[in-house]
């Protein structure tokens, strides 16, 4: 019998590269992060004029160990060079790299 490694429970996203550099979240199963430059809006606040004031949320699903992204920005949302369509959630695995607004700024998701 294989025995399948445990789903985490909490989602973990970090900012890789940009002013977001070094940030961590961890996104429990009843919260979403909502990423943008808006400290009202969002509680991922990447400072960058290219970034919209809410860009993107973000949900963790520990049914199936994915991540739910939404697109809300001006400037998009990339994942391997391919812009998420706005306003339509988007399952994506752990490991996936999200390219907000530019390649200056970019989070990884697990």
């Amino acid at each position: 019998n294989v025995v399948q490694p445990a789903i985490p429970q909490v989602g973990i996203m970090q900012g890789i590269a940009g002013v977001s550099t070094g940030k961590g979240f961890q996104i429990p199963a009843t919260a979403k992060v909502v990423v943008g430059k808006s400290a009202q809006r969002a509680n991922f606040i990447i400072e960058d004029p290219h970034v919209s004031n809410v860009h993107c949320s973000i949900r963790y699903i520990p049914a199936t160990g994915m991540y739910s992204v939404i697109d809300h920005s001006s400037n998009g949302t990339y994942v391997n060079g391919t812009r998420l369509v706005k306003e339509n959630a988007m399952m994506l695995p752990a490991g996936t790299i999200l390219v907000i607004a530019n390649e200056n700024n970019k989070i990884k998701l697990g």
